[in-house]
This record gives C-alpha cells, sequence and structure tokens, in this order.
C-alpha cells in the first residue's frame, strides 16, 4: 500500500492604508488556496499545481485617488489509480473590500466595494481501475477611481470562473463528483 499527497496552502493578506486630510483609501484581501491529491492503493499517478497571482494596487494624486484588485487563480488536480482509491479536494476562497474617501474641492465623495469568492471540488473512488481530475480557473478583478471638483467617481467588479470536475470508475465501481461556486459583490458609491 502506498500512498501519495500533495497538499498546499497559499495565504496573502494584504491590507494597505494611505490617509492625507481629504483623501482615504483603505484594501483588504484575503486568499486561501487548498489542494489534495490522494492515492491509497496500488499502481499510481498523482498531481497537483497552483497558481497564484495577485496584484494590488493605490494611488493617491497621480492616479486622482485609484485603488485596484486582480486577481488569478488556478488550480489543477489529476489522479490515476488501478487498485483505486482515489481522493482529490479543492478549494479556494478570496476576499476583497476597497473605500475611498475623496474631499476636497467641492468636497465629498465616497465608494466602497467588496467581492467575494468560494468555489470547492472534491472527487471520489473506490476499489480498483481509476480516475481523477478537477480544476479551477477564476480571475477577480476590482476597480475604483475618484477625482474631485465635483465629477468622476467609478467602481467596478469583474468575477470570472471555471471548475471542472470528471470521474473515472470500473472494477467494483463507486464514484462521487461534487463542485460549487459562490460569488458576492457589494457596491456604494455617494457624492453628496
Amino acid at each position: 500500500m502506498s500512498k501519495v499527497a500533495v497538499f498546499s496552502l497559499v495565504v496573502v493578506l494584504v491590507v494597505g492604508t494611505g490617509a492625507l486630510a481629504g483623501d482615504d483609501q483603505m484594501q483588504d484581501v484575503g486568499i486561501t488556496l487548498t489542494n489534495a491529491v490522494d492515492l491509497l492503493h496500488g499502481h499510481q499517478t498523482g498531481n497537483s499545481q497552483q497558481n497564484l497571482c495577485l496584484d494590488t494596487e493605490q494611488d493617491i494624486n497621480n492616479g486622482l485617488i485609484n485603488q485596484r484588485l486582480l486577481g488569478n487563480f488556478v488550480q489543477v488536480g489529476n489522479a490515476c489509480g488501478d487498485c483505486a482509491i482515489i481522493g482529490i479536494a479543492q478549494t479556494l476562497s478570496a476576499g476583497g473590500s476597497q473605500a475611498q474617501t475623496v474631499g476636497y474641492c467641492v468636497e465629498p465623495k465616497m465608494q466602497a466595494q467588496s467581492l467575494g469568492l468560494l468555489a470547492g471540488q472534491g472527487l471520489g473512488r473506490s476499489g480498483g481501475q481509476g480516475g481523477g481530475d478537477a480544476n479551477h480557473v477564476i480571475v477577480l478583478q476590482e476597480d475604483q477611481t475618484a477625482v474631485n471638483s465635483g465629477g468622476i467617481m467609478a467602481g467596478n467588479a469583474n468575477v470570472v470562473g471555471m471548475q471542472n470536475s470528471v470521474l473515472n470508475g470500473s472494477a467494483g465501481s463507486t464514484s462521487a463528483v461534487g463542485t460549487t461556486m459562490g460569488v458576492e459583490t457589494v457596491q456604494s458609491q455617494s457624492s453628496l
């Protein structure tokens, strides 16, 4: 009996704040990826891959405020088998959250943004033969701009996602596949 297990955890937490009298920015990001492949009997193969790219940006005067959050997450699974019992479980969480206050000439402005994501996958398999696979590709994006003298305020939120799960069978078969994905985004503006 041999076992192959691959597990990764990436946690990114970014908090930024810039404050000048009349200008405020706040940014908050939290991302968690997990990925696992388990094979427990005979002739086996296992794979795992993660790719995380995060780009946050804050700017006050050259961009006349500005905020940015970018994402890009990839998780891949794979397994094989023969005398099976496979596995593979993936999960992904994201975050977001931005805030601005601008002020100065023709005073108030306010923006707030939030983004969310929850993904998951599971696969299974049991006694004999084999199978596997799982996939995530998700891109997140969040933008804000402000300017002033009474003009321009913008907001933006994009989420692109993809989940793919495949499972094979044979030899005393038992299988299971489950995926889930959730998105939540909240935006708010005012220019009193």
